[in-house]
C-alpha cells in the first residue's frame, strides 16, 4: 500500500527550468535541484509566513524545491524556518557557509533581504533580489 509522502528526490526535468535558475543551472552554478512541491502545498507553506518574499525566490521554488549555489544553500518552501532575533523575527530562505543567513523580516512587505551574521548579530540589507544578493556575496559574475 502506497502512503502519501512528499518525495524530495524526484529528479527534475531540466527542460522545464526558466529564467535565472535555468541560466545558473546551465552554467553548473545551481545544483541539487528537486521537483517543486505542488502549487497547493507551496501555497500552504507560504501562507504561514507573514512576509513578502523576493519574487526571484518565488520563481525558484516554483521550479525547484530549493537549490545549492556554490557555498549557498537555498531552502525550498518546506525548509523555510523562523529565527527569533532581538530586534525582529526573520525567516531564513538561504544560508551561506561562513557568512550567515539570507533572511526576510517578519511582517515586511517590501521583499527586502538581509544578511544575518551569526557572529556579530548584525543584519544588513542586501536588496530585494535573491539572485543578486547571492551573486554579490559569493562574488559570482
Amino acid at each position: 500500500m502506497h502512503s502519501h509522502h512528499v518525495d524530495i528526490n524526484i529528479p527534475i526535468d531540466e527542460s522545464t527550468l526558466t529564467g535565472w535558475l535555468r541560466e545558473w543551472h546551465a552554467k553548473g552554478r545551481a545544483v541539487d535541484l528537486h521537483a517543486p512541491l505542488p502549487q497547493s502545498d507551496r501555497s500552504a507553506y507560504l501562507d504561514r509566513i507573514d512576509t513578502q518574499l523576493p519574487s526571484d525566490y518565488l520563481e525558484l521554488v516554483s521550479q525547484s524545491e530549493g537549490a545549492r549555489i556554490a557555498a549557498c544553500v537555498v531552502y525550498g518552501v518546506a525548509g523555510i524556518r523562523q529565527i527569533v532575533w532581538p530586534e525582529a523575527n526573520y525567516y531564513i530562505v538561504a544560508e551561506i557557509e561562513g557568512l550567515g543567513a539570507l533572511v526576510v523580516k517578519d511582517g515586511d512587505r517590501d521583499a527586502e533581504l538581509y544578511l544575518l551574521h551569526y557572529e556579530d548579530n548584525d543584519a544588513r540589507t542586501v536588496g530585494t533580489s535573491l539572485q543578486k544578493a547571492i551573486a554579490n556575496l559569493l562574488k559570482l559574475d
